[in-house]
């Protein structure tokens, strides 16, 4: 599935996939698929398209598999230019954990 993410094509098939997503299997599909793969995807052109769209589609429950490896390395991701898209996207998420990312986020834009 990581190699589909980041085709131009490929990425784009599996957004359309993920806005179907609706039941916690289905969630815990992609987790279990993708989980290793976060910060990776976030670095590609392609597969941050689709790290996004998981950020809009997941269920709030289950959005740490995708916050934790980006909090993890949010250094390295916040100054790579697909990576600061992702962490943008998570903006609201980075507030109820720490402020002070919030501000190193604002200061990148």
């Amino acid at each position: 599935m990581v190699e589909i993410a980041c085709d131009r094509k490929g990425t784009h098939s599996l957004q359309a996939l993920i806005a179907l997503v609706s039941r916690d299997s289905e969630e815990q599909l992609l987790k279990d698929t993708l989980q290793d793969h976060i910060v990776e995807l976030s670095f590609d052109p392609q597969g941050t398209h689709l790290i996004q769209k998981l950020i809009v589609s997941i269920s709030n429950e289950n959005i740490g598999f995708i916050f934790e490896p980006l909090a993890d390395r949010f250094v390295e991701v916040a100054n790579h230019s697909f990576g600061l898209c992702v962490v943008n996207s998570l903006k609201w998420l980075w507030k109820i954990f720490n402020p002070i990312v919030v501000e190193t986020i604002n200061n990148k834009d």
